[in-house]
């Protein structure tokens, strides 16, 4: 698809009713390469997953203020995110808990099909994430919530070490985090978790970081090329 065809999102903001009541968070996004806000911990939460996703190429927080009118009145809405694939697919997520589905009368319900109703017209996928998808996903979201510090802009990236970690693996095949800290020595241990985990961010490494806590047993392996 060409560059300029490619459709583009921006956060709305201004959504604050949250903030007031603490349930809001800030974390820098190395998709994105800028600060994003989440306005409940569940969002939080998948916005790591999304982040740790080498499929999605990229996302938007809070992307835009949807309206539809209905026989009761304009249904207001504003999605909790858009995600767009490496493969093109586009989709729009709500993000609420298995509490609100259930007990959140109509409006849940209506924001949601709000949000398909546009999506339909738009030829986008849509997708409501639930607290038991996070609770599914609870120690991949725990391990990337770690990892995700290393990431950020604070921290020097090395390109010659991300090459030589790259090539060291597809060679030696798995190895645990501790035998790659004793083989790369000469790096510091920040260094080289960070270069490990941008590589598995970006699909070149795999791991066991879904299911298992990460330790310094924890194992990781190129992709195939």
């Amino acid at each position: 698809m060409d560059e300029n065809q490619i459709r583009r999102f921006y956060p709305v903001r201004g959504s604050v009713g949250n903030v007031r009541r603490g349930n809001y968070w800030e974390g820098y996004s190395p998709k994105l390469g800028r600060r994003v806000q989440l306005f409940s911990s569940l969002e939080r939460a998948h916005w790591v997953l999304v982040e740790s996703t080498p499929e999605i190429s990229i996302f938007c927080e809070q992307p835009m203020v949807l309206v539809v009118r209905s026989a009761g009145g304009d249904v207001r809405s504003i999605p909790d995110m858009w995600v767009r694939h490496r493969d093109g697919h586009e989709e729009l997520r709500e993000v609420k808990t298995s509490e609100e589905l259930v007990k959140g009368g109509g409006r849940a319900q209506r924001q949601i099909q709000t949000q398909q109703r546009w999506c339909q017209g738009e030829g986008m996928s849509h997708r409501v994430i639930t607290s038991e998808d996070m609770q599914r996903d609870r120690i991949r979201i725990a391990n990337w919530q770690f990892a995700l510090g290393y990431l950020s802009p604070n921290v020097i990236d090395s390109p010659e070490l991300s090459e030589r970690l790259l090539h060291h693996l597809r060679i030696e095949g798995t190895k645990r985090f501790r035998a790659l800290q004793a083989d790369f020595e000469d790096f510091s241990v920040g260094q080289i978790r960070r270069e490990v985990f941008e590589l598995l961010r970006a699909g070149a490494l795999h791991s066991d970081l879904d299911i298992k806590p990460f330790t310094l047993e924890t194992v990781v392996w190129a992709a195939k090329v």
